[in-house]
């Protein structure tokens, strides 16, 4: 643990992070979450009502300013109703977080310096994947030596950001953020990892077209991104969709997916039919990588700094007797 902290104290200092931390005080949940209403009333009008199930996105129940060793929080996990658990994409350190504090409850060394993305619980087992496409598992994580081992996965994609459990088949999901197949640019497919012998599938399980979404969006009249066109006073449609987290939702079992590129959140069914679209308040979400679910249908949504400040959310469920139509 103490090589890795001071790798990344070091690189705190270089990147100005010691003036963050020392000039800006971190606030309190009262006071943000003040702030953050003051902000939805300002917003009411703009483009951030989309369509997600049972989700208001621009009221959230709490809200954390992340301290400075989470910066760069790249992805988040449910341990209990109480308390999540996150990575950063500098460090290879599990940093458990309780969600009744707003502190940093623990840190748990797995992993050299490293460019760590995703993440997943399985029971006492937290699985970290790396963009290169290792996946660590981590046994009795929460134990002051864990048991750590290595698997290769065989993704067929260089920058690989999304990982989750998926309750209903008992196996790990994998969403690469970069093209997968040549002539493939517009597909985002996402694989299945066995949690037995970890090997992952040849082909996804399920398949995204980025038409697909755009087509939702205009045909629920949502909004979406887009880019003035050359030389016209007109824009176009600019949604690369590129996954930096995905989730099962626990109840319903769709599936949720975030492009912090986009700032675009969508959710799709087992069947791998779009179920829900919206876009996101850049000024609320900077840069929003981590998604997770708590047991009671708990929006989580984590966001790396960019240019303001490392946040942490939650949306509370407003269906609590969802039945599938998956």
């Amino acid at each position: 643990m103490v090589p890795n902290r001071i790798r990344y104290l070091i690189w705190v200092m270089i990147t100005g992070g010691l003036l963050w931390m020392g000039g800006c005080a971190q606030r309190g949940e009262s006071e943000i979450l003040a702030a953050e209403k003051k902000h939805s009333e300002k917003t009411k009008a703009t483009p951030y009502t989309g369509m997600l199930s049972g989700y208001n996105l621009n009221s959230p129940t709490r809200a954390f300013e992340l301290p400075a060793e989470l910066r760069e929080a790249s992805e988040v996990t449910d341990v209990s109703l109480s308390t999540v658990a996150m990575v950063q994409d500098e460090v290879g350190t599990i940093f458990r977080f309780d969600l009744q504090s707003g502190k940093v409850v623990q840190e748990v060394s797995f992993g050299p310096p490293g460019d760590y993305e995703g993440m997943a619980r399985i029971g006492t087992t937290m699985y970290v994947l790396k963009s290169n496409g290792t996946l660590y598992e981590v046994k009795n994580w929460t134990e002051e030596s864990p048991q750590v081992v290595k698997h290769k996965l065989q993704v067929p994609a260089k920058d690989n950001e999304g990982l989750c459990y998926d309750p209903v088949t008992q196996h790990l999901l994998v969403s690469p953020k970069s093209r997968w197949k040549s002539g493939k640019k517009k597909q985002r497919p996402v694989f299945s990892v066995s949690k037995d012998n970890r090997t992952m599938s040849e082909e996804p399980v399920f398949v995204l077209n980025i038409g697909d979404l755009l087509s939702f969006a205009k045909d629920h009249s949502l909004a979406f991104p887009t880019k003035k066109k050359k030389h016209k006073n007109k824009v176009k449609p600019d949604l690369h969709f590129m996954p930096a987290s995905l989730a099962v939702h626990p109840v319903t079992h769709d599936i949720y997916m975030i492009s912090a590129v986009d700032n675009v959140l969508i959710s799709f069914n087992r069947k791998g039919q779009v179920a829900g679209f919206q876009m996101l308040d850049r000024k609320r979400f900077p840069q929003p990588e981590g998604l997770a679910f708590l047991s009671d249908g708990t929006l989580v949504i984590a966001s790396e700094a960019g240019k303001r400040k490392p946040m942490l959310y939650t949306f509370a469920w407003f269906i609590q007797s969802a039945d599938s139509s998956n």
